[in-house]
């Protein structure tokens, strides 16, 4: 799904991509962490779960502009064959 996420974010030329979560949800945010994401924002008690208890609410961030440009300078130094 994270794929295609940014094959589409990189199509539209989208900036940055912001991503909502509860704290519970460790495995996504791991996910996000990986891919280049940075928590912005937590509000406490933010809402609630399906079971109606209250849960943190992340907010979390990811500036594409910079990731292509790290992703480009690690190509630019590795040795990767390319071809021209």
């Amino acid at each position: 799904m994270m794929r295609e996420l940014y094959a589409e974010a990189a199509s539209q030329k989208v900036q940055e991509i912001v991503v909502r979560m509860m704290r519970p949800q460790k495995a996504a945010w791991t996910i996000c962490r990986k891919l280049g994401f940075q928590e912005e924002v937590m509000l406490h008690d933010y809402l609630k779960d399906l079971s109606g208890h209250k849960q943190d609410l992340i907010l979390m961030r990811c500036d594409l502009e910079e990731l292509w440009q790290r992703m480009e300078d690690y190509i630019e130094k590795s040795d990767w064959p390319r071809d021209g």
